[in-house]
């Protein structure tokens, strides 16, 4: 994992956990930072068209979003605990390296 992507881990982390003060030498996570780092890496295939798609998916991946139901997009970074089941599982494939994909 690299710097970056771990840092946007822990962002990610201390925003769910409604962590409101830097821990090891970090700032906090802004709403702004953490919609940002979802619209850089994860929307452009995490989002609510895609996953809500009617018929049959136009390839494998358009399949398997529409069975896991992530859609990203449509996440309130201003309000990270109504999405906080969505973000916990983001933060696992991140820190499991699963995610974003090469």
């Amino acid at each position: 994992m690299t710097m970056k992507m771990s840092r946007a881990v822990s962002a990610l982390v201390a925003v769910v956990a409604g962590t409101t003060g830097a821990s090891a030498g970090q700032a906090p996570a802004s709403p702004e930072s953490v919609r940002g780092l979802l619209d850089r890496y994860c929307v452009a295939c995490h989002n609510e068209r895609r996953v809500a798609g009617v018929g049959p998916g136009a390839s494998v991946l358009d399949a398997q979003l529409r069975a896991t139901g992530l859609a990203l997009d449509t996440v309130d970074a201003e309000r990270p605990s109504d999405a906080a089941d969505r973000l916990e599982r983001v933060i696992a494939r991140l820190g499991a390296g699963t995610m974003p994909p090469a």
